[in-house]
């Protein structure tokens, strides 16, 4: 902490949302690593502060001597912050070679190195905690949380905004989307999506035109539910993906012949309605698809700074909810 201020650097740092959910919750973001270009500028357009870090650099390239120095600079210290004034680190290193899902190729894949690289800048940095994003993904959550041990038969029924998936029920209410950027859909994917209405996907069509609307994907296993699907407004939205208008991963208005919009995923993902998002719209999409849901991130936020300030019990209320990260 210095001047009273929680401090933080994000690696591996995308669109900023795991450090927008970090801002909420108290802590002062002072240096960022990220290589993709436009994500580099998403971040400077937006937090003109971190401009002088947010270039586009790999992580195998940076030191942590740069990023101490980077930070005191922010915090016009006049000095480099040293090993152990760092409150947090944050990131999402690529965890695919270490899923089980995979090949496995752990360190000897190049992704694998970049975690390493995570590991690397902590230990140097010796921060007084760290927050690296799991593999998986999140599936439902509540606005509000209410703690177990008020729930069961001797309390109140759960109110709408206490049950899972509330905090994504119809997240675009009040969304004024003047720009509409979105990729829009062939006309072979429009003729069977016109047959669908909200909430329905492949399994809906007409019987015969199913296997002409899947092709060779018509005999593979799983369940296929992101083909030809819709989304409804009573159901929590499916995860966020980079590509959402791709066939395998659909994604297309409950009432509209077209995918979401830009602004629309951001929402979403609980990004700020004035965040502003630089590059192509597929460069948009990759962004807000590999991003944290700021709210989640802010609740994560919230338990590390009570820990930080000693604020234990609170600490204890907000872990109760948290099960997608490591908090280590």
């Amino acid at each position: 902490m210095i001047d009273g201020k929680v401090i933080s650097i994000s690696l591996f740092t995308g669109a900023f949302g795991l450090d927008l959910g970090m801002e909420e919750a108290g802590f002062h973001t002072v240096s960022v690593v990220e290589k993709d270009r436009d994500a580099a500028k998403t971040i400077a357009l937006n937090r003109p502060f971190l401009q002088e870090s947010a270039i586009p650099r790999e992580i195998q390239n940076v030191t942590s001597q740069e990023l101490l120095e980077e930070g005191g600079r922010v915090l016009n210290l006049g000095r480099a912050l040293q090993p152990g004034e760092i409150d947090l680190v944050t990131g999402g290193p690529p965890c695919q070679p270490f899923s089980t899902a995979g090949k496995r190729g752990s360190v000897m894949d190049p992704r694998g190195s970049l975690f390493m690289d995570f590991i690397r800048i902590v230990k140097e940095v010796q921060p007084r905690f760290f927050l690296m994003e799991n593999v998986k993904g999140l599936l439902s959550a509540p606005l509000r949380h209410r703690p177990i041990n008020q729930r069961g038969k001797d309390y109140p029924p759960l109110e709408v905004d206490e049950i899972a998936g509330a905090a994504l029920k119809d997240a675009l209410t009040g969304l004024v989307d003047t720009e509409k950027e979105f990729m829009a859909y062939s006309e072979s994917r429009l003729k069977y999506l016109r047959l669908l209405e909200a909430g329905q996907n492949w399994k809906h069509l007409p019987e015969e035109l199913k296997k002409e609307a899947m092709g060779g994907a018509f005999n593979s296993g799983g369940g296929k539910v992101g083909f030809y699907r819709r989304l409804s407004w009573d159901k929590p939205s499916p995860t966020i993906t980079t590509s959402p208008h791709q066939k395998a991963t659909d994604m297309c208005h409950p009432v509209e012949l077209r995918s979401l919009t830009v602004h629309e995923s951001a929402r979403i993902q609980t990004f700020p309605d004035d965040w502003i998002f630089y590059g192509s719209v597929s460069s948009k999409y990759k962004q807000i698809g590999n991003a944290v849901p700021v709210l989640l991130a802010k609740e994560l936020g919230i338990y590390l700074f009570n820990l930080i300030q000693g604020n234990k019990s609170k600490s204890k209320e907000i872990s109760e909810q948290v099960s997608l990260f490591y908090v280590l």
